[in-house]
């Protein structure tokens, strides 16, 4: 069987997939066609990241050392994120005269409905389900099917407190513990992220016990068990140990991914401040201020701030 390029990568549906409204309505608008590439753009590599972290959560689930299979695939998942950024800057080629010579015609539609992008947030573990619930108006029924379906499955960062809970069980406990004073006083001395009450490990333990939030800030964390914590820690001291510089090169590329994330964001709202002004957003959301307060109510992992407060501690 041949199969030619075009018909391999079905061409004749992508590239007639852009059919902006304002032709439609007998005013083409020269600039839609280029706000519709770009954000199916976007789409495309949004499909590809949730293809690559939905296989990592298979992995936790069907592999007793998935770590090997999976790094590859996260590190995949960073690079992508990091290639798009740039390309948002694409859209200040876009005038605000530009773009509301067709914004009329495109509203409601809004960036603020991309359904993938809610599932990316529910598979970091970024968003919880209520909140990507509030508004579904605008979706489909297979759409609002996948969001739901998504936010009943563990995210990435309960898989992977499952399995370092798992992972601390085939070392000695004591190993870790006989090192726990340490720690705390480490933490204790530089302010760490997690509060801690006193040197006592049951204190260290409530300060990551699981099915709870912790607030740093205007930010929440879901909370992670003790053992976890403690081998993302021994982790971060030993990254040239194997297996344990698996670990380490993980949770390292979970932190960065949601540094990307968040960086996706902050550049999205300043882009939409420079086009839109202040003014309200196609979705009829408060645009600019809207995103803001989507970035300011954003959750991090625990495992990010585990890497951020082991760099505290070598520094002190």
């Amino acid at each position: 069987m041949k199969v030619y390029y075009s018909e391999y990568l079905q061409l004749d549906k992508v590239l007639t997939a852009q059919q902006p409204v304002s032709c439609k309505l007998g005013e083409c608008m020269h600039d839609e066609h280029f706000f519709i590439v770009l954000h199916q753009t976007h789409e495309l590599w949004f499909k590809q990241i949730i293809y690559e972290l939905e296989s990592i959560n298979k992995l936790f689930i069907t592999h007793r050392h998935p770590l090997a299979v999976a790094l590859p695939r996260m590190r995949r998942v960073f690079e992508i994120m990091k290639a798009i950024l740039p390309e948002l800057k694409l859209l200040e080629t876009l005038s605000q005269e530009q773009f509301f010579q067709f914004r009329d015609f495109i509203a409601p539609a809004s960036g603020s409905q991309s359904y993938q992008f809610k599932m990316i947030e529910l598979i970091l573990g970024l968003r919880n389900l209520d909140e990507e619930l509030s508004n579904t108006d605008h979706l489909n029924e297979k759409q609002l099917t996948l969001l739901v379906s998504t936010g009943a499955n563990l995210s990435l960062q309960k898989q992977t407190d499952l399995y370092l809970k798992e992972f601390y069980s085939t070392y000695n406990n004591n190993f870790f513990l006989e090192r726990l004073p340490s720690y705390l006083k480490h933490l204790h001395d530089c302010g760490a992220i997690f509060e801690v009450l006193g040197s006592d490990i049951k204190d260290y333990q409530d300060a990551f016990i699981v099915d709870g939030e912790y607030e740093f800030g205007e930010a929440k964390f879901d909370k992670i068990s003790l053992q976890s914590a403690l081998i993302c820690l021994y982790a971060c001291e030993n990254k040239n140990l194997e297996p344990l510089n698996h670990i380490y090169d993980f949770i390292f590329l979970i932190s960065e991914i949601e540094s990307v994330f968040k960086s996706w964001k902050e550049i999205h709202a300043m882009v939409v401040r420079n086009i839109l002004g202040f003014k309200s957003g196609t979705g009829g959301t408060t645009g600019y201020l809207y995103l803001k307060d989507r970035i300011n109510k954003l959750s991090g992992s625990a495992f990010a701030k585990i890497i951020y407060q082991h760099d505290l501690l070598i520094k002190i």
